[in-house]
């Protein structure tokens, strides 16, 4: 059975949920990855975050109808917190184009639907459970660098993260170790060498 994107206000009514009034927040990405055409919630830091699907006329997200009375500071952070650990179990990236919200969740319009990949839903039945602040720290640096076109910039961004979450004293010998893993011959040429151009 073929899998079709749906007009964003189709792909809403078919949720109840989400028509429901309150003080929603929500993160608008860009990605790469194969995004869902439902809209699919799950639990996350105690709260009821949606999925919210790829649709002909709108971006993809994720959303939270938060609680009155707390911080939107701490929802829109809870939601990069999702997102990061998101594009963690699905091995890609995504950049957060902006942050909409409203009595409803209201994500922001878009024409270009081209060169997207979709599907039903997510498996998010093992999401990890991330702690300790410098994992959190590590993830979001992941994220950034995976959501990047530019590879020094997200070399930068990979080299962060292991500075988070390798302690210094250990870092060289780990980063020794883990050469043999670096796929591509550019990545491993000797330095002072320009891959393509000796003679």
């Amino acid at each position: 059975m073929a899998i079709e994107l749906h007009k964003r206000e189709d792909a809403l009514a078919e949720t109840p949920e989400l028509q429901r009034r309150g003080n929603w927040l929500c993160i608008n990405v860009e990605t790469g990855m194969s995004w869902p055409t439902l809209a699919q919630s799950f639990a996350f830091e105690g709260h009821e975050l949606w999925i919210m699907p790829y649709t002909k006329d709108a971006y993809p997200g994720i959303c939270v109808n938060f609680l009155v009375g707390r911080s939107p500071e701490e929802g829109w952070a809870m939601l990069h917190r999702a997102l990061s650990v998101l594009v963690w179990t699905q091995n890609s990236g995504a950049t957060v184009v902006s942050m909409t919200g409203g009595n409803l969740p209201r994500m922001m319009g878009r024409t270009d639907t081209s060169g997207k990949t979709i599907r039903d839903s997510f498996d998010l039945s093992e999401l990890p459970n991330v702690l300790e602040p410098a994992g959190k720290l590590a993830l979001a640096l992941m994220r950034e660098g995976r959501g990047l076109n530019h590879p020094a910039y997200a070399f930068l961004s990979f080299y962060r993260a292991i500075e988070v979450a390798v302690p210094k004293n250990e870092r060289n010998t780990w980063m020794s170790a883990q050469i043999v893993n670096i796929e591509g011959h550019r990545a491993k040429a000797q330095p002072g060498r320009v891959v393509g151009r000796d003679r």
